[in-house]
Protein backbone atom coordinates (compact mmCIF):
# COMPACT_ATOMS: atom_id res chain seq x y z
CA UNK A 1 0.00 0.00 0.00
CA UNK A 2 1.47 3.64 -1.05
CA UNK A 3 2.87 5.58 1.81
CA UNK A 4 0.17 8.18 0.55
CA UNK A 5 -3.03 6.17 0.89
CA UNK A 6 -2.31 4.73 4.28
CA UNK A 7 -1.83 8.89 5.67
CA UNK A 8 -5.04 9.35 4.15
CA UNK A 9 -6.82 6.54 5.85
CA UNK A 10 -5.18 7.44 9.16
CA UNK A 11 -6.18 10.91 8.74
CA UNK A 12 -10.00 10.19 7.46
CA UNK A 13 -10.44 7.24 10.29
CA UNK A 14 -10.86 9.91 13.23
CA UNK A 15 -13.23 11.98 11.32
CA UNK A 16 -15.27 8.82 10.11
CA UNK A 17 -15.65 7.92 14.30
CA UNK A 18 -16.55 11.76 15.04
CA UNK A 19 -19.00 11.91 12.51
CA UNK A 20 -20.55 8.41 13.32
CA UNK A 21 -20.56 9.24 16.80
CA UNK A 22 -22.70 12.56 16.11
CA UNK A 23 -24.96 11.10 13.51
CA UNK A 24 -25.50 7.48 14.63
CA UNK A 25 -28.56 7.06 16.05
CA UNK A 26 -28.18 6.47 20.06
CA UNK A 27 -29.67 4.14 22.24
CA UNK A 28 -32.59 6.01 24.63
CA UNK A 29 -35.68 4.99 26.16
CA UNK A 30 -38.97 5.79 24.21
CA UNK A 31 -40.72 8.97 25.70
CA UNK A 32 -43.59 8.94 27.65
CA UNK A 33 -46.90 9.59 26.30
CA UNK A 34 -47.93 13.70 26.92
CA UNK A 35 -50.01 13.47 30.48
CA UNK A 36 -52.13 16.05 31.70
CA UNK A 37 -51.65 16.82 35.27
CA UNK A 38 -54.53 18.97 37.82
CA UNK A 39 -53.04 20.10 41.16
CA UNK A 40 -55.21 21.95 43.64
CA UNK A 41 -54.00 23.89 46.68
CA UNK A 42 -54.19 27.01 48.93
CA UNK A 43 -51.17 28.88 47.20
CA UNK A 44 -51.07 31.19 45.20
CA UNK A 45 -49.83 31.21 41.36
CA UNK A 46 -47.38 33.10 42.47
CA UNK A 47 -46.01 30.90 45.15
CA UNK A 48 -46.39 27.84 43.45
CA UNK A 49 -44.69 28.85 39.97
CA UNK A 50 -40.88 28.33 40.63
CA UNK A 51 -41.81 24.57 41.58
CA UNK A 52 -44.05 24.84 38.41
CA UNK A 53 -41.12 25.89 36.23
CA UNK A 54 -38.41 23.44 36.83
CA UNK A 55 -41.01 20.78 36.98
CA UNK A 56 -42.06 21.13 33.50
CA UNK A 57 -38.48 22.27 32.43
CA UNK A 58 -37.47 18.60 33.46
CA UNK A 59 -40.68 16.41 32.57
CA UNK A 60 -41.76 18.27 29.35
CA UNK A 61 -44.00 15.69 28.67
CA UNK A 62 -45.95 16.30 31.38
CA UNK A 63 -48.88 19.81 31.38
CA UNK A 64 -49.83 20.90 34.50
CA UNK A 65 -52.40 23.00 35.15
CA UNK A 66 -52.18 25.07 39.07
CA UNK A 67 -55.62 25.61 40.20
CA UNK A 68 -56.02 27.88 43.77
CA UNK A 69 -59.13 27.12 45.73
CA UNK A 70 -60.54 29.08 48.44
CA UNK A 71 -60.89 27.27 51.99
CA UNK A 72 -64.19 28.13 52.33
CA UNK A 73 -65.43 25.77 49.25
CA UNK A 74 -62.81 23.68 48.98
CA UNK A 75 -64.05 20.36 51.10
CA UNK A 76 -67.48 20.82 49.17
CA UNK A 77 -66.58 21.36 45.54
CA UNK A 78 -63.39 18.65 46.18
CA UNK A 79 -66.00 15.84 47.51
CA UNK A 80 -68.42 16.46 44.82
CA UNK A 81 -65.45 16.54 41.87
CA UNK A 82 -64.42 13.00 43.47
CA UNK A 83 -67.82 11.52 43.96
CA UNK A 84 -67.91 12.54 39.96
CA UNK A 85 -65.07 10.49 39.14
CA UNK A 86 -63.58 13.68 38.20
CA UNK A 87 -61.04 16.34 40.31
CA UNK A 88 -57.69 17.28 40.86
CA UNK A 89 -55.19 14.65 40.35
CA UNK A 90 -52.86 16.19 42.88
CA UNK A 91 -54.57 17.90 46.51
CA UNK A 92 -52.89 19.80 48.61
CA UNK A 93 -54.96 18.37 52.15
CA UNK A 94 -55.16 19.94 55.71
CA UNK A 95 -52.91 17.64 57.34
CA UNK A 96 -56.12 17.60 60.27
CA UNK A 97 -58.57 16.61 58.03
CA UNK A 98 -55.92 13.60 56.00
CA UNK A 99 -57.97 10.88 58.01
CA UNK A 100 -61.42 12.37 56.24
CA UNK A 101 -60.21 12.59 52.76
CA UNK A 102 -58.08 9.44 53.05
CA UNK A 103 -60.91 7.01 51.13
CA UNK A 104 -60.42 9.15 48.43
CA UNK A 105 -56.17 9.23 48.00
CA UNK A 106 -53.78 6.62 46.91
CA UNK A 107 -51.10 6.01 49.21
CA UNK A 108 -47.29 5.99 47.94
CA UNK A 109 -46.61 3.15 45.73
CA UNK A 110 -42.89 1.13 46.59
CA UNK A 111 -41.71 2.45 43.62
CA UNK A 112 -41.62 5.61 41.02
CA UNK A 113 -41.09 5.63 37.74
CA UNK A 114 -39.28 8.98 36.40
CA UNK A 115 -37.73 10.36 33.10
CA UNK A 116 -34.82 12.87 32.62
CA UNK A 117 -34.82 14.69 29.62
CA UNK A 118 -31.43 16.22 28.49
CA UNK A 119 -30.84 18.22 25.50
CA UNK A 120 -27.43 18.94 23.99
CA UNK A 121 -25.60 19.86 20.96
CA UNK A 122 -22.85 17.20 19.89
CA UNK A 123 -19.53 19.67 18.52
CA UNK A 124 -22.55 22.31 17.64
CA UNK A 125 -23.88 20.96 14.75
CA UNK A 126 -26.88 18.58 15.81
CA UNK A 127 -29.19 19.15 18.44
CA UNK A 128 -30.45 15.71 20.26
CA UNK A 129 -32.61 15.05 23.33
CA UNK A 130 -32.02 12.07 25.34
CA UNK A 131 -34.97 10.37 27.34
CA UNK A 132 -33.05 8.03 30.51
CA UNK A 133 -35.58 6.29 32.80
CA UNK A 134 -35.10 4.97 36.27
CA UNK A 135 -36.68 3.70 39.07
CA UNK A 136 -36.74 5.78 42.86
CA UNK A 137 -37.96 4.22 45.79
CA UNK A 138 -41.69 5.98 46.96
CA UNK A 139 -41.76 8.22 50.43
CA UNK A 140 -41.85 5.84 53.39
CA UNK A 141 -42.75 6.15 57.05
CA UNK A 142 -38.91 6.12 57.78
CA UNK A 143 -37.93 8.52 54.99
CA UNK A 144 -40.36 10.85 57.03
CA UNK A 145 -38.62 10.41 60.53
CA UNK A 146 -35.61 11.32 58.89
CA UNK A 147 -36.01 14.28 56.52
CA UNK A 148 -39.35 16.00 58.35
CA UNK A 149 -40.34 17.58 61.43
CA UNK A 150 -42.06 14.70 63.59
CA UNK A 151 -45.30 15.65 64.10
CA UNK A 152 -45.22 14.58 60.02
CA UNK A 153 -45.00 10.78 60.43
CA UNK A 154 -47.95 10.90 62.56
CA UNK A 155 -50.18 12.79 60.18
CA UNK A 156 -49.52 11.58 56.99
CA UNK A 157 -48.81 8.26 57.50
CA UNK A 158 -52.10 5.43 58.29
CA UNK A 159 -51.74 2.32 58.52
CA UNK A 160 -47.79 2.13 58.20
CA UNK A 161 -48.97 3.64 54.71
CA UNK A 162 -47.58 7.61 53.67
CA UNK A 163 -50.51 9.37 52.20
CA UNK A 164 -48.78 12.55 51.40
CA UNK A 165 -45.53 15.02 51.60
CA UNK A 166 -45.53 18.40 53.12
CA UNK A 167 -43.75 21.77 52.06
CA UNK A 168 -44.16 24.09 54.77
CA UNK A 169 -45.61 25.15 58.29
CA UNK A 170 -47.02 27.64 59.97
CA UNK A 171 -47.53 27.85 64.18
CA UNK A 172 -48.83 29.88 66.54
CA UNK A 173 -47.37 33.18 67.44
CA UNK A 174 -47.65 36.43 69.58
CA UNK A 175 -48.41 39.62 67.71
CA UNK A 176 -47.75 42.78 69.89
CA UNK A 177 -48.59 46.30 69.62
CA UNK A 178 -45.59 47.90 70.29
CA UNK A 179 -47.21 51.66 71.25
CA UNK A 180 -49.35 50.00 73.42
CA UNK A 181 -46.47 48.18 75.16
CA UNK A 182 -44.58 50.88 75.28
CA UNK A 183 -47.03 53.18 76.93
CA UNK A 184 -47.64 50.41 79.54
CA UNK A 185 -43.71 50.62 80.24
CA UNK A 186 -43.44 47.05 79.11
CA UNK A 187 -40.06 46.76 77.13
CA UNK A 188 -39.82 42.83 75.43
CA UNK A 189 -43.13 40.64 74.78
CA UNK A 190 -44.18 38.35 77.19
CA UNK A 191 -42.17 35.28 76.46
CA UNK A 192 -43.58 32.92 78.85
CA UNK A 193 -47.58 32.92 80.67
CA UNK A 194 -46.39 34.04 83.66
CA UNK A 195 -44.86 37.10 82.25
CA UNK A 196 -48.19 37.43 79.82
CA UNK A 197 -50.66 37.32 82.55
CA UNK A 198 -48.44 39.92 85.04
CA UNK A 199 -48.56 42.28 81.72
CA UNK A 200 -51.94 41.98 80.32
CA UNK A 201 -53.68 43.63 83.23
CA UNK A 202 -51.29 46.73 82.41
CA UNK A 203 -52.38 47.03 79.15
CA UNK A 204 -56.17 46.69 79.78
CA UNK A 205 -58.59 49.58 80.01
CA UNK A 206 -62.15 49.92 81.34
CA UNK A 207 -63.84 52.69 81.94
CA UNK A 208 -66.23 53.36 85.14
CA UNK A 209 -68.71 50.94 83.83
CA UNK A 210 -66.59 47.78 83.27
CA UNK A 211 -66.87 48.61 79.40
CA UNK A 212 -63.23 47.93 77.89
CA UNK A 213 -61.77 50.73 76.45
CA UNK A 214 -58.60 48.75 75.19
CA UNK A 215 -58.16 45.07 75.47
CA UNK A 216 -54.50 43.59 76.58
CA UNK A 217 -55.11 40.57 74.96
CA UNK A 218 -57.58 38.59 73.11
CA UNK A 219 -58.11 35.55 74.92
CA UNK A 220 -60.56 33.90 76.62
CA UNK A 221 -64.15 33.29 74.42
CA UNK A 222 -64.39 31.23 71.06
CA UNK A 223 -66.58 33.13 68.67
CA UNK A 224 -65.34 36.18 67.70
CA UNK A 225 -61.51 34.86 68.08
CA UNK A 226 -60.47 33.33 65.16
CA UNK A 227 -57.88 30.80 66.20
CA UNK A 228 -59.52 30.18 70.11
CA UNK A 229 -59.24 26.41 69.09
CA UNK A 230 -55.88 26.18 68.40
CA UNK A 231 -54.81 28.40 71.41
CA UNK A 232 -57.07 26.39 73.73
CA UNK A 233 -54.87 23.24 72.45
CA UNK A 234 -52.40 24.98 72.77
CA UNK A 235 -52.60 25.53 76.44
CA UNK A 236 -53.84 22.12 77.16
CA UNK A 237 -50.66 20.47 75.78
CA UNK A 238 -48.09 22.64 77.19
CA UNK A 239 -49.87 22.09 80.17
CA UNK A 240 -49.84 17.93 79.97
CA UNK A 241 -53.25 17.42 78.42
CA UNK A 242 -54.36 16.37 75.20
CA UNK A 243 -57.40 16.80 72.80
CA UNK A 244 -56.63 13.46 71.18
CA UNK A 245 -53.60 10.52 72.04
CA UNK A 246 -50.71 11.75 69.60
CA UNK A 247 -49.60 8.54 68.27
CA UNK A 248 -53.19 6.88 68.17
CA UNK A 249 -55.39 9.72 67.27
CA UNK A 250 -57.88 8.12 69.38
CA UNK A 251 -60.08 10.94 71.76
CA UNK A 252 -57.85 11.93 74.97
CA UNK A 253 -59.78 15.06 76.61
CA UNK A 254 -59.75 13.56 80.27
CA UNK A 255 -61.51 15.29 82.78
CA UNK A 256 -57.88 15.57 85.28
CA UNK A 257 -56.66 18.41 86.84
CA UNK A 258 -54.31 19.71 84.20
CA UNK A 259 -57.32 19.91 81.57
CA UNK A 260 -59.48 21.54 84.33
CA UNK A 261 -56.81 24.26 85.15
CA UNK A 262 -56.16 24.64 81.43
CA UNK A 263 -59.06 25.62 80.27
CA UNK A 264 -60.08 27.81 83.63
CA UNK A 265 -57.18 29.80 82.77
CA UNK A 266 -57.90 30.49 78.89
CA UNK A 267 -61.61 31.10 79.80
CA UNK A 268 -60.61 33.39 83.12
CA UNK A 269 -59.56 36.31 80.49
CA UNK A 270 -63.11 36.67 79.39
CA UNK A 271 -64.38 36.61 83.32
CA UNK A 272 -64.68 40.40 84.20
CA UNK A 273 -64.03 38.77 88.02
CA UNK A 274 -60.69 37.98 87.43
CA UNK A 275 -58.01 40.74 87.48
CA UNK A 276 -56.52 39.06 83.67
CA UNK A 277 -59.62 40.28 82.54
CA UNK A 278 -59.34 41.42 79.02
CA UNK A 279 -61.93 39.79 76.60
CA UNK A 280 -65.45 39.38 76.54
CA UNK A 281 -67.68 38.15 74.03
CA UNK A 282 -69.53 41.17 72.80
CA UNK A 283 -66.19 42.39 71.31
CA UNK A 284 -65.40 42.77 67.38
CA UNK A 285 -63.41 40.11 65.58
CA UNK A 286 -60.24 39.51 67.46
CA UNK A 287 -58.06 40.09 64.28
CA UNK A 288 -59.65 43.16 63.31
CA UNK A 289 -59.78 44.32 66.58
CA UNK A 290 -56.15 44.67 66.38
CA UNK A 291 -54.67 45.88 63.34
CA UNK A 292 -57.09 48.54 64.25
CA UNK A 293 -54.69 49.06 67.40
CA UNK A 294 -57.12 48.32 70.01
CA UNK A 295 -55.79 44.86 71.64
CA UNK A 296 -51.92 44.50 73.24
CA UNK A 297 -51.91 41.12 71.97
CA UNK A 298 -52.90 38.54 70.05
CA UNK A 299 -52.26 35.09 69.04
CA UNK A 300 -52.15 33.62 66.05
CA UNK A 301 -50.55 32.01 62.96
CA UNK A 302 -48.03 33.95 61.28
CA UNK A 303 -49.81 33.91 57.88
CA UNK A 304 -52.13 36.46 59.87
CA UNK A 305 -49.24 38.99 59.59
CA UNK A 306 -50.34 39.38 55.69
CA UNK A 307 -54.30 40.15 56.64
CA UNK A 308 -53.21 42.62 59.49
CA UNK A 309 -50.90 44.53 56.82
CA UNK A 310 -54.09 44.85 54.73
CA UNK A 311 -56.58 46.24 57.34
CA UNK A 312 -54.01 48.02 59.26
CA UNK A 313 -52.44 51.17 58.43
CA UNK A 314 -49.18 52.23 60.11
CA UNK A 315 -49.81 49.71 62.92
CA UNK A 316 -46.35 49.20 65.27
CA UNK A 317 -46.19 45.53 66.20
CA UNK A 318 -43.65 42.96 66.60
CA UNK A 319 -43.96 38.95 66.04
CA UNK A 320 -42.44 36.88 68.70
CA UNK A 321 -42.46 33.07 69.56
CA UNK A 322 -45.95 31.94 71.01
CA UNK A 323 -45.82 31.92 74.99
CA UNK A 324 -44.54 29.06 76.82
CA UNK A 325 -45.50 27.30 80.50
CA UNK A 326 -41.51 26.78 80.02
CA UNK A 327 -39.04 27.99 77.48
CA UNK A 328 -36.90 25.10 78.07
CA UNK A 329 -39.72 22.29 77.02
CA UNK A 330 -41.50 24.40 74.38
CA UNK A 331 -44.88 22.73 72.63
CA UNK A 332 -45.83 24.77 69.44
CA UNK A 333 -49.22 24.09 67.49
CA UNK A 334 -48.79 22.95 63.75
CA UNK A 335 -50.82 24.12 60.67
CA UNK A 336 -49.69 22.92 57.21
CA UNK A 337 -51.17 20.32 54.03
CA UNK A 338 -49.65 17.61 52.49
CA UNK A 339 -49.33 17.05 48.59
CA UNK A 340 -51.38 13.96 48.07
CA UNK A 341 -52.82 11.78 45.15
CA UNK A 342 -56.64 11.28 44.27
CA UNK A 343 -57.41 7.54 44.10
CA UNK A 344 -59.62 8.50 41.02
CA UNK A 345 -56.45 10.30 39.44
CA UNK A 346 -55.31 7.96 35.94
CA UNK A 347 -52.09 9.67 36.46
CA UNK A 348 -50.50 7.77 39.29
CA UNK A 349 -47.38 6.85 38.68
CA UNK A 350 -46.80 10.99 37.24
CA UNK A 351 -48.89 12.42 40.10
CA UNK A 352 -46.58 10.78 42.51
CA UNK A 353 -43.60 11.72 40.90
CA UNK A 354 -44.50 15.11 40.97
CA UNK A 355 -45.41 15.23 44.67
CA UNK A 356 -42.06 13.77 45.31
CA UNK A 357 -40.24 16.05 43.14
CA UNK A 358 -42.01 19.30 44.81
CA UNK A 359 -41.15 18.00 47.72
CA UNK A 360 -37.43 17.49 47.65
CA UNK A 361 -34.57 19.94 49.36
CA UNK A 362 -34.19 22.05 46.34
CA UNK A 363 -37.34 22.60 45.76
CA UNK A 364 -39.10 22.78 48.99
CA UNK A 365 -36.20 25.47 49.24
CA UNK A 366 -37.53 27.33 46.20
CA UNK A 367 -41.46 27.34 47.72
CA UNK A 368 -40.52 28.49 51.00
CA UNK A 369 -38.51 31.61 49.39
CA UNK A 370 -41.30 32.35 47.39
CA UNK A 371 -44.12 32.38 49.98
CA UNK A 372 -42.37 33.83 53.13
CA UNK A 373 -42.98 30.25 54.81
CA UNK A 374 -41.04 27.76 56.83
CA UNK A 375 -40.06 24.80 55.28
CA UNK A 376 -40.91 21.25 57.17
CA UNK A 377 -37.66 19.51 56.09
CA UNK A 378 -34.82 19.13 58.66
CA UNK A 379 -31.87 20.14 56.55
CA UNK A 380 -33.60 23.00 55.58
CA UNK A 381 -34.96 24.19 59.15
CA UNK A 382 -31.70 24.07 60.34
CA UNK A 383 -30.36 26.54 57.85
CA UNK A 384 -32.80 28.42 59.12
CA UNK A 385 -32.22 28.41 62.51
CA UNK A 386 -28.22 28.83 62.37
CA UNK A 387 -28.85 31.75 59.61
CA UNK A 388 -31.96 33.85 60.95
CA UNK A 389 -31.35 33.10 64.75
CA UNK A 390 -34.17 35.42 66.60
CA UNK A 391 -35.42 36.89 63.66
CA UNK A 392 -39.10 35.55 63.14
CA UNK A 393 -38.01 32.82 59.96
CA UNK A 394 -35.54 31.73 62.83
CA UNK A 395 -38.45 32.11 65.30
CA UNK A 396 -40.61 29.79 63.05
CA UNK A 397 -38.23 27.60 62.41
CA UNK A 398 -37.69 26.78 65.95
CA UNK A 399 -40.53 26.65 66.57
CA UNK A 400 -41.72 23.84 63.91
CA UNK A 401 -39.37 21.59 65.53
CA UNK A 402 -41.65 21.34 68.67
CA UNK A 403 -45.01 21.47 66.80
CA UNK A 404 -48.14 19.46 65.91
CA UNK A 405 -51.25 19.27 65.47
CA UNK A 406 -54.28 18.25 68.25
CA UNK A 407 -56.99 16.65 66.42
CA UNK A 408 -55.94 13.65 63.65
CA UNK A 409 -59.94 12.30 63.47
CA UNK A 410 -62.10 11.57 60.72
CA UNK A 411 -63.91 15.15 61.09
CA UNK A 412 -62.01 18.23 62.35
CA UNK A 413 -64.74 20.89 61.60
CA UNK A 414 -67.28 19.20 64.49
CA UNK A 415 -64.14 18.82 66.22
CA UNK A 416 -63.19 22.31 66.09
CA UNK A 417 -66.82 22.87 67.34
CA UNK A 418 -66.73 20.68 69.72
CA UNK A 419 -63.99 22.71 71.11
CA UNK A 420 -65.97 25.34 70.43
CA UNK A 421 -68.63 24.46 72.87
CA UNK A 422 -66.47 23.35 75.61
CA UNK A 423 -65.38 27.33 75.21
CA UNK A 424 -68.84 28.91 75.64
CA UNK A 425 -70.11 26.25 78.05
CA UNK A 426 -67.33 26.79 80.39
CA UNK A 427 -67.42 30.36 79.75
CA UNK A 428 -71.30 30.16 80.83
CA UNK A 429 -71.21 28.59 84.45
CA UNK A 430 -70.89 25.20 83.80
CA UNK A 431 -68.60 22.90 85.66
CA UNK A 432 -65.68 22.35 84.04
CA UNK A 433 -65.62 18.77 84.85
CA UNK A 434 -68.97 18.11 83.25
CA UNK A 435 -67.72 19.58 80.05
CA UNK A 436 -64.95 18.41 79.67
CA UNK A 437 -66.31 14.87 79.71
CA UNK A 438 -69.12 15.75 77.89
CA UNK A 439 -67.21 17.37 74.77
CA UNK A 440 -64.61 13.87 74.80
CA UNK A 441 -67.98 11.85 74.54
CA UNK A 442 -68.77 14.10 71.58
CA UNK A 443 -64.99 13.44 70.40
CA UNK A 444 -65.12 9.65 70.62
CA UNK A 445 -68.27 9.43 68.91
CA UNK A 446 -66.70 11.38 65.63
CA UNK A 447 -64.61 8.34 65.26
CA UNK A 448 -67.52 5.60 65.40
CA UNK A 449 -69.32 7.02 62.55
Amino acid sequence: MRKSTIVLIAISLPVLIILALIFWPKATVTPPPQTKLTIWGFASQTEMQGVLATYRAQSPYVSTTYVQVQESTFKETLLKEWALGQGPDVVMVPSQQLVEYQPFLSPAPATITQYTFATQKTLGIKEETTVTQSTVAGPTPEFLRQNYIDTVVNDAVIAQKVYGLPLTVDTLVLFSNRDLLNQAQIALPAATWEQFVQQVPRLTIVDANANLIQSGAALGTSDNILHAQDILALILMQNGSEVVDPSSGQANLTADASTIQALNFYTDFARISKTIYSWNEEQEEALNTFAAGKIGYYIGFSADDATIKQRSVGLNYDITAAPQISTQHPVNISSYTLATVAKSSNNQNVAWGFVSFITNKNNSAVYANASFKTPMRKDLLNQLITEQGTSIYGILAGQALTARNWYRGPNYEKAHAILSDLITTTLGGSLALETINSANQQLRLIQKQ
